[in-house]
C-alpha cells in the first residue's frame, strides 16, 4: 500500500532561490519596458506593436489572403480598406520626378518596337533603371511580345531575394500588376517544401508533409544542387505528399494548362506518384543509369487545376513545380532564400544551378539580396570581399544564359534606433555602392531602390506612417509596405520598357 506524503513546510524565514528572484526582476524590467510606450506620451517610436499592424516576428513572414487586398493610409478600418495602390504610394512620400528627362537616363541600343507602350503617370518614380550597355533588351523585347499579344508570348522574371521578400509579397504585388497589365501566365515557380520555418507563397494553395529540406545557405548539400529555388526535398520513406493548386480569386494564377516537375534521377532513384485533379495517378521513375536533373511536364486542359506528388518508394529528390500556361503574360518566380548573404549563392554546383536557369528559361534574373551583409550584428562588411562573391555570382548567371536579362536591385533602406531618433544604418550606403560596382562589373542593369523609396531616413518615415510599411526591426515590410516596394518595382520595369520602346520607334 502506497503512502503519500504531503510536501514539507517550508522553514521560518525560507526565501526563493537568488535565481528565481533575478529571473522575476528582469520579467518586471521588461514588462515595464513594453508597457511604458504606450503609457507616456512621447514614446510612440518605442512601441513595438500598434493596432493595424501584424503580431511582432509573425507578422513578417504570414500567410496572406489568396484575395488582392486594397491599400489602405488610415490602419485596418473599413472604410480605409478601399485606398488604392496608387494613393498609398503618394502617402509613402516617393521622390517624384520633376521631368521626363529624370526618369531612366539609360543609353539603350536600338531595337525593333512591336508595339507603342506608354507608362501610366502612377508609374513615374525618380529613379530607373541604370543601364548603360543595353543588359535589359532582352527582357523588354520579350515584354513588347506579350505587349502585342503574340500567341504563347511568355515573359519570366526570377526573383533572388531573402527574408524581404520571404512570404512572397513583394513579388506577389509584382506578379498582380504583370498580371493586370499583360495577362496572367501562371503562378510559377514554387519549392516542393519550405526550406524554412515561414517560407511561403502567395496566389497558389500549397500544402506539404514528409520531406527532409536541405537549403543552399548552409551549404548542406555536399554535391551542391538545390535546384532553381535553392531548397532540395528528399522523401522521408513512402508517402511524403506536396499538392500545388490554382487559386479562385485575384489575378494571377486562376488557370493553368501546364505543370513541371523539377526533380533528380539516378541510379538509386525511386518512384513517383502523380495525380492531376485527384484522378487516376501517374507513376514517373526517378531512376535513371545517371545522375541528372530533369523535368516532368503535364499538359492539362487550361482552366483550374491541381497536381499532388507522392513518393511512392525508393530515393526520391525533388526541387520544385511549376504552374503556367502559354500565355500570352508574365510569370514572377519568387526565390526567397531567408536570412541568406550575398555569397551563399556560391554553395550552388556552377553546372548544376547553369542547367536549372536554362531549363526555367527566364528572361530576367533579378537579384534583390544583400540585406543581411548591411545589418548582421558581428561580421563585418568587407567590400572587396563582397564585390569580388557577388561579381561571380552574376557572372555564373549570365554564362548560363547569356540571352537572359540580369538586373540588381539594391537593398532597401535600413534602420537603426539612436535614442529616440530612428536613422538610416550605417553601412546601406557602402552594401548599395558595393552592390552597384558588383552589377557594372558583371554588365549587370542596377536599380537603386534604396534611393527610389526615398534614400536615408525612410524608415523613420515608414514607421511613423498608417499604416505602418516596415515592422518594429526596421528592415522587415509588413504587408502594406511590400505591397508599395512591390509596385516600385513595376514601376521601374515599366519606365524601362517604355524608354525602350519609345528609342526602338525612332
Amino acid at each position: 500500500m502506497s503512502v503519500k506524503h504531503a510536501p514539507a513546510p517550508r522553514p521560518v524565514g525560507y526565501r526563493d532561490p537568488a535565481g528565481i528572484r533575478q529571473a522575476l526582476r528582469i520579467s518586471a524590467v521588461l514588462l515595464v519596458a513594453m508597457v511604458g510606450p504606450y503609457l507616456m506620451p512621447g514614446m510612440s517610436e518605442y512601441q513595438v506593436w500598434a493596432s493595424g499592424e501584424p503580431v511582432p516576428l509573425s507578422g513578417i513572414f504570414e500567410f496572406a489572403s489568396l484575395r488582392r487586398p486594397a491599400m489602405s493610409s488610415q490602419g485596418a478600418t473599413a472604410a480605409a480598406a478601399q485606398v488604392t495602390d496608387e494613393e498609398l504610394l503618394r502617402a509613402a512620400l516617393l521622390p517624384r520626378p520633376e521631368s521626363e528627362e529624370d526618369v531612366g537616363g539609360n543609353d539603350l541600343p536600338p531595337a525593333q518596337a512591336l508595339v507603342e507602350f506608354e507608362p501610366a503617370e502612377e508609374e513615374q518614380i525618380a529613379v530607373g533603371i541604370e543601364d548603360p550597355t543595353g543588359e535589359m533588351v532582352h527582357f523588354y523585347e520579350q515584354m513588347l511580345r506579350v505587349a502585342a499579344e503574340e500567341p504563347e508570348a511568355l515573359a519570366r522574371i526570377a526573383v533572388y531575394g531573402t527574408s524581404t521578400n520571404g512570404a512572397d509579397r513583394a513579388t506577389r504585388s509584382l506578379r498582380h500588376a504583370m498580371a493586370e497589365r499583360f495577362g496572367d501566365a501562371g503562378k510559377g515557380w514554387v519549392a516542393i517544401s519550405p526550406g524554412w520555418r515561414y517560407h511561403t507563397h502567395q496566389d497558389v494553395e500549397w500544402s506539404h508533409a514528409g520531406w527532409r529540406t536541405q537549403v543552399v545557405n548552409r551549404g548542406e548539400n555536399p554535391t551542391g544542387r538545390y535546384g532553381f529555388g535553392g531548397v532540395v526535398a528528399t522523401a522521408i520513406g513512402v508517402g511524403a505528399l506536396s499538392r500545388f493548386a490554382t487559386v479562385e480569386e485575384g489575378p494571377s494564377n486562376r488557370s493553368i494548362d501546364r505543370f513541371q516537375i523539377y526533380y533528380r534521377a539516378g541510379p538509386e532513384g525511386g518512384d513517383l506518384e502523380v495525380r492531376v485533379d485527384g484522378g487516376d495517378p501517374e507513376v514517373v521513375s526517378t531512376q535513371s543509369d545517371n545522375a541528372e536533373d530533369l523535368v516532368h511536364q503535364i499538359d492539362v486542359a487550361r482552366g483550374p487545376h491541381e497536381v499532388s506528388v507522392r513518393s511512392a518508394g525508393g530515393a526520391v529528390e525533388l526541387y520544385g513545380v511549376a504552374m503556367e500556361n502559354q500565355g500570352p503574360g508574365v510569370v514572377v518566380d519568387a526565390v526567397s532564400l531567408i536570412g541568406a548573404f550575398t555569397r551563399v549563392l556560391l554553395n550552388f554546383d556552377s553546372d548544376h544551378y547553369a542547367a536549372q536557369v536554362r531549363s526555367r528559361q527566364s528572361d530576367l534574373l533579378l537579384f534583390w539580396l544583400g540585406a543581411n551583409d548591411a545589418v548582421a550584428a558581428g561580421v563585418p562588411f568587407q567590400r572587396t570581399r563582397f564585390v569580388e562573391q557577388f561579381t561571380e555570382i552574376l557572372e555564373r548567371a549570365q554564362s548560363a544564359r547569356p540571352e537572359s536579362s540580369c538586373l540588381v536591385m539594391s537593398i532597401m533602406d535600413k534602420g537603426e534606433r539612436v535614442g529616440r531618433f530612428i536613422r538610416t544604418h550605417r553601412r546601406v550606403p557602402r552594401v548599395v555602392e558595393a552592390q552597384r560596382e558588383a552589377a557594372r562589373n558583371a554588365g549587370c542593369a542596377f536599380f537603386n531602390v534604396y534611393e527610389a523609396m526615398g534614400g536615408a531616413g525612410t524608415m523613420a518615415r515608414w514607421r511613423r506612417m498608417d499604416p505602418r510599411l516596415v515592422s518594429g526591426d526596421l528592415g522587415h515590410l509588413t504587408g502594406f509596405g511590400s505591397r508599395v516596394v512591390g509596385r516600385i518595382m513595376y514601376s521601374a520595369l515599366m519606365q524601362g520598357l517604355a524608354a525602350h520602346a519609345a528609342q526602338a520607334a525612332q
